[in-house]
């Protein structure tokens, strides 16, 4: 993860499958906790699409919500964050 941070801030393309890994592995858990990791995970992803001037980002969320909509609680967090 340290490593992904610092690639972002230069390489932002090279950070995002990195971020999109460790997101979907935080809502494997399947625990409260790591939703909101996770959401918050996906916040810093939507950062870093627009960073490169991507619409990318908003879909990202969206198959986020579609793959995810039975996890309540993850929903829940994404509204939280307004995604």
């Amino acid at each position: 993860m340290r490593l992904a941070r610092l690639r972002a801030e230069t390489h932002p393309a090279e950070a995002i499958p990195v971020y999109e890994r460790l997101t979907e592995s935080k809502i494997s858990l399947m625990k409260t906790d790591a939703y909101a990791e996770a959401a918050g995970l996906a916040v810093q992803i939507m950062k870093l699409y627009d960073r490169l001037g991507r619409e990318a980002g908003r879909a990202y969320v969206e198959r986020l919500r579609t793959t995810h909509k039975r996890k309540r609680n993850f929903m829940a967090e994404l509204q939280r964050r307004g995604l």
